[in-house]
């Protein structure tokens, strides 16, 4: 009975050791002109396991796909479904980390001034939803861009840095699951006026 009782609690203690314990992901992603280079690095158990994932690349016949296919695939209870999944798991990946530097030029330096003010408010926007999405502990995420009026170029590099907690996955998907069984995403509160 004792060594039931010792096996069952090394299993709760390894189990909670295994949920609690945060998992960092490091993403470098380069592209220099038209070469691009991206390392997913995936760090457990507070760096004591470390995994390189290969490199993600998209097929060269991607793009030509028809507009049945993409007209089938978007529909509204889709979009609903991605909302809610959305929503449910917002603020449980912590960014620690955020670099994100483009340097590009073109051959006319107007056009380099313009385009430099397009992809600062781009970048302002992407940042604003990316912070919706995430808790960010880096207070200063650092964004630059630099136009190059005399050399026609592109440069985009992004480091970062995120992490989560196994056991707040765990309990969202388990609310998404709970909530697709009791049938929907969304239950709207009809409110009553008293007007």
């Amino acid at each position: 009975m004792i060594l039931y009782f010792t096996l069952f609690s090394l299993f709760l203690f390894s189990l909670l050791f295994i949920i609690m314990a945060p998992v960092r992901i490091n993403i470098k992603y380069l592209r220099e002109n038209n070469k691009e280079k991206i390392r997913i690095k995936l760090i457990l158990f507070w760096g004591l396991v470390k995994f390189n994932l290969p490199s993600l690349r998209r097929p060269k016949g991607s793009q030509k796909n028809n507009k049945k296919t993409k007209a089938q695939a978007f529909s509204l209870k889709a979009l609903t479904d991605l909302i809610f999944l959305l929503r449910e798991m917002r603020n449980i990946v912590i960014c620690d980390k955020f670099y994100w530097t483009t340097a590009f030029g073109l051959p006319d330096a107007a056009q380099t001034g313009v385009l430099s003010g397009i992809i600062w408010g781009i970048k302002g926007n992407i940042l604003a939803v990316i912070k919706w999405f995430f808790i960010f502990e880096d207070r200063d995420p650092e964004i630059e861009v630099r136009p190059d009026f005399k050399n026609a170029h592109l440069l985009v590099e992004i480091k970062s840095s995120f992490r989560f907690y196994p056991y707040r996955l765990l309990k969202a998907g388990i609310k998404i699951v709970y909530q697709k069984v009791r049938g929907g995403a969304f239950n709207w509160k009809i409110i009553q006026s008293r007007v």
